[in-house]
C-alpha cells in the first residue's frame, strides 16, 4: 500500500471529508513542486521528482515543505529580493554539502 492509499483508508473523525477533498497543486517560487490534500490538521503532500529522500532529491522544495509545517504563518515572510533569496539558497547548499561529506 502506498503512502497516499493509507491516508485515504485511515479511520478518523474527518475521513469522509478527506476522501472528498481535492488534491491541489503545490508550488514553490511559482513552479509546480507537487500536490497537496489537507483537511484540518491532516495533510498528505506529494513532492514531484522525489523519492523517500526528499531533502536529497528536492532540497529547496523540502525546505519549503518543512517551513510550511513547522513555522507559524507570521514567520513565513516573503524574501525581500532576488539577491537575498540567492544568499539563502547558497547557505542551504553549503549546509547540505557539509552534511553530505559526513556521510
Amino acid at each position: 500500500m502506498g503512502c497516499k492509499a493509507w491516508t485515504l483508508d485511515l479511520p478518523w473523525s474527518k475521513h469522509d471529508e478527506f476522501l472528498a477533498a481535492e488534491d491541489k497543486e503545490w508550488t514553490v517560487d511559482g513552479k509546480k513542486a507537487g500536490r497537496i490534500r489537507q483537511v484540518g490538521p491532516f495533510t498528505f503532500q506529494q513532492v514531484y521528482e522525489a523519492g523517500h529522500m526528499v531533502p536529497l532529491d528536492q532540497p529547496k522544495n523540502a525546505l519549503a515543505l518543512l517551513k510550511a509545517f513547522t513555522l507559524p504563518d507570521e514567520h513565513q515572510l516573503e524574501v525581500a529580493d532576488e539577491a537575498e533569496q540567492q544568499w539563502i539558497d547558497t547557505e542551504a547548499m553549503i549546509k547540505d554539502e557539509s552534511i553530505m561529506s559526513v556521510m
